[in-house]
């Protein structure tokens, strides 16, 4: 693995849409992402499938595992060749807020999907985040 790995769900229909984007801009291809359905992926990451369904994850090349909000701004930083979405992101305050963001939107993720934006169909159950 060269670059970092993004774990996401793949069921999930806002998640499917945000890596495609993530993907567009990644035309160097920085970043592989890879549905958690994949088999032996949750395994190789020491992930649970309540885990993968909860939040994103970023693998490090090292192996370091990061979820939520530090994954995207890990992901952008690695994409756009930053470095400050990582920075920010160990500032404690920023942190917090950054994760609190995130929560907001993988509780609402269903109603950011509106009209079609971030994904068309309903994933029902799917979608449920279950801790």
């Amino acid at each position: 693995m060269v670059g970092p790995e993004l774990i996401y769900d793949g069921r999930c229909p806002f998640c499917v849409a945000m890596v495609r984007r993530l993907r567009r801009i990644d035309r160097r291809g920085w970043v592989r992402c890879v549905s958690s359905e994949t088999p032996g992926v949750l395994d190789a990451c020491g992930l649970t499938a309540a885990q993968a369904q909860a939040r994103v994850w970023l693998r490090h090349p090292s192996g370091v595992l990061v979820g939520g909000a530090g994954a995207v701004l890990c992901a952008l930083d690695a994409v756009c060749g930053w470095r400050w979405g990582s920075r920010l992101y160990s500032w404690a305050p920023a942190r917090g807020l950054a994760d609190r963001g995130y929560a907001w939107v993988a509780a609402n993720r269903m109603r950011l999907r509106a009209g079609g934006l971030f994904g068309s169909s309903d994933c029902g159950d799917n979608c449920r985040v279950v801790e």
